[in-house]
C-alpha cells in the first residue's frame, strides 16, 4: 500500500522552498508514495509542478502570503478549502511549507484528521526588523501550532537553534536536512558575457554587483542598498541588479528613489537565467 502525502505551499514563486517542493514531488519513488500538492495561485514555478504527471495539483486561492488582521478572514477560508481537499483525499502525512501555509496547512490537516504532520522551516516569518509585539505575536501563534505538529524539519543550524530558542520545538523533534543544488547547470554555462549585459540594458563595460533573492525582510535587501549607495558615492559608474521578487517590492522602490539611485539599480524580477546572471 502505497504512503499517501499531502504537501501544502503559499504561491510556488522562485524560492528554495518551493525548489524543495519540486525536488521532493518529482523525486519521490511513484510506486511507493502517492502525492498531492496544495498551492496558492500564481508563481513562476507553477507550471513546472503541474507538469509533473503522476502528482496531483490543487489550487487555493485563499491559499496567500498576507498576514495580519485584515488577512484572518481569507486565511479562515483557506483552512476550510484545505481541509475539505484533506477530508476528500486522506493522506497519512501532511508536510507544509513556507510560514503562512505551515500555520494555516497544519490547522486544517489537524481539523481533517491527518494522523502525521510535518513543517519545514525554510526560514521564519520575521526578521529583526519587525517590531517586537509582530515577534511576540508570531512566535506565539508558532509555539500553540507546534503542538499539533508531529515533527520539525529545518534546512540549516541557524533554523534550529533559532526555533529552540523561541520556545517553538525542541532538539529531539527537530531533523536537519539540508537543501540539495544541482550545481550542473552552473559548472555547464557557455555564455557570452557582452552579449548577456546588452540583453539587460547594460554596456559591455559597465561593473556589476548583484545579488538573487526573494523581496523578504529575512534576506536583508535594505542592507544592500544601504551599500549600494554608499558604494554610488564614491564610484558613481556601479551598477546593481537585484534579481528576484516578493512582498518588499514596493518598499525597496521608495529606498531607492529616496536615495536618488533610480538609475544605478535594476530591479529584474524572477528569472530563470539564474545561473547565466551569476
Amino acid at each position: 500500500m502505497k504512503i499517501k502525502i499531502a504537501r501544502i505551499i503559499t504561491r510556488m514563486d522562485l524560492g528554495g522552498a518551493q525548489k524543495a517542493v519540486l525536488h521532493l514531488s518529482k523525486g519521490l519513488d511513484p510506486a511507493l508514495f502517492e502525492q498531492i500538492v496544495i498551492t496558492g495561485e500564481g508563481g513562476l514555478l507553477l507550471p513546472e509542478l503541474a507538469a509533473i504527471q503522476h502528482i496531483r495539483h490543487f489550487v487555493v486561492s485563499e491559499l496567500n502570503r498576507q498576514i495580519g488582521f485584515q488577512s484572518s478572514w481569507t486565511d479562515f477560508k483557506a483552512i476550510l478549502k484545505i481541509r475539505k481537499i484533506l477530508r476528500s483525499e486522506r493522506p497519512q502525512i501532511a508536510h507544509t511549507h513556507t510560514p503562512k501555509a505551515g500555520i494555516v496547512g497544519r490547522w486544517a490537516a489537524r481539523l481533517s484528521g491527518v494522523p502525521r504532520i510535518i513543517h519545514t522551516y525554510h526560514g521564519f516569518g520575521f526578521s529583526e526588523s519587525h517590531p517586537s509585539w509582530q515577534k511576540r505575536i508570531y512566535i506565539g501563534i508558532e509555539r500553540i501550532t507546534a503542538l499539533i505538529t508531529t515533527r520539525f524539519v529545518v534546512v540549516s543550524d541557524q533554523n534550529r537553534l533559532k526555533g529552540q530558542a523561541y520556545g517553538i520545538f525542541s532538539q529531539p523533534q527537530c531533523e536537519l536536512i539540508r537543501s540539495g543544488v544541482d550545481f550542473s547547470p552552473f559548472r555547464n554555462q557557455k555564455l557570452d558575457k557582452t552579449q548577456k549585459k546588452m540583453e539587460l540594458g547594460l554596456s559591455p563595460s559597465d561593473m556589476i554587483v548583484g545579488i538573487v533573492a526573494s523581496f523578504t525582510p529575512s534576506k536583508g535587501l535594505n542592507y544592500f542598498l544601504d551599500t549600494a549607495k554608499k558604494v554610488l558615492d564614491q564610484l558613481p559608474c556601479t551598477l546593481f541588479l537585484m534579481v528576484g521578487d516578493g512582498e518588499l517590492r514596493p518598499q525597496l522602490e521608495n529606498r531607492i528613489r529616496e536615495f536618488g539611485i533610480e538609475g544605478k539599480v535594476k530591479l529584474l524580477g524572477w528569472r530563470q537565467d539564474i545561473p547565466e546572471l551569476l
